[in-house]
């Protein structure tokens, strides 16, 4: 299958990834593993088990993880996003090659999230305009699969908004 991109203007933004030190992409990528086999957001007994685990202070490392836009808390001090996953249902299901299952925050995300993971995946979501239901397979590193092939992905630049991480 070929797939036609078209873009507007190269965007230039920063992962995530890249604004973290070892230790917290390490910890964030426990933090998206803990959403995705409790289904639902990181309690904070959960948050000090991890820290206890890998000897760091809690509330530091999840401040700068915060601090980071890699981490949101939801109003009831959990932590309900871990970027790219969501732990709320959102119209973005992803399915990992192993079978486990996850909301992603945003299209975008759901794509990302087999680079987060390192595996491929299969994306069930919904046209955010007509609600026309969309899949996409990731396989190796690239897409697979379209369904409808006249699926378009569109992207804003993050590095205009100041504050993007979500709120809940």
């Amino acid at each position: 299958m070929e797939f036609t991109y078209h873009l507007a203007e190269q965007l230039y933004i920063d992962s995530i990834s890249s604004r973290l030190t070892h230790l917290e992409r390490f910890i964030r990528k426990a933090l998206m593993e803990e959403i995705v086999q409790c289904g639902g957001p990181v309690n904070q007994a959960a948050v000090e088990r991890l820290a206890a685990r890998y000897e760091v202070d809690a509330h530091a490392i999840v401040s700068s993880l915060i601090d980071k836009s890699a981490a949101v808390k939801g109003s009831d001090g959990q932590i309900a996003f871990v970027y790219p996953v969501s732990a709320h249902p959102t119209p973005h299901s992803v399915r990992l090659q192993d079978g486990r299952t996850l909301h992603a925050m945003c299209a975008v995300d759901s794509l990302g999230t087999s680079f987060a993971f390192g595996q491929d995946v299969t994306v069930t979501s919904v046209c955010s305009q007509c609600q026309t239901p969309v899949i996409a397979v990731v396989r190796n590193g690239a897409m697979s699969e379209l369904q409808p092939a006249s699926a378009h992905v569109l992207h804003v630049d993050l590095n205009k908004i100041e504050n993007w991480a979500t709120t809940c």
